[in-house]
């Protein structure tokens, strides 16, 4: 679930090991905005490429 803070880039950065790949995120999770994450929302995390 997303958490006050929580950003594409700190959230692949945990999953991936490689912040540089937050646009698996935001690719996954279209109806999201990068700059507008809700609160408590659930975001599907891809397999890394």
């Amino acid at each position: 679930m997303i958490a006050a803070g929580d950003t594409y880039w700190g959230l692949a950065k945990q999953a991936y090991g490689d912040a540089s790949k937050w646009m698996l995120i935001a690719e996954a999770n279209k109806d999201y905005k990068p700059r507008r994450l809700p609160l408590g929302a659930t975001l599907t995390i891809p397999a890394a490429k």
